[in-house]
């Protein structure tokens, strides 16, 4: 995950950022102390020093508009 843009409202309050997916990855199990390692499955980007990596939520397409949300969002 990488940060993009702040978003901000209308009184220039923050929002939140605005990120982009740089890549999937798979936690590998090792014996490195505190350190994890990780195999990148598919990118989208190259990773750079400073991006994030964190569990993606379960997700769900919407076929009838086209987005794909997290399915703690969707209306079941």
């Amino acid at each position: 995950m990488r940060k993009q843009n702040q978003l901000m409202d209308m009184d220039d309050e923050l929002l939140g950022w605005q990120v982009r997916n740089v890549a999937d990855v798979e936690v590998i199990p090792a014996d490195t102390g505190s350190t994890s390692v990780v195999k990148v499955k598919a990118s989208n980007f190259e990773a750079n020093r400073g991006d994030r990596i964190m569990p993606a939520p379960p997700m769900h397409t919407d076929k009838v508009l086209g987005l794909v949300l997290p399915i703690s969002n969707v209306a079941m």
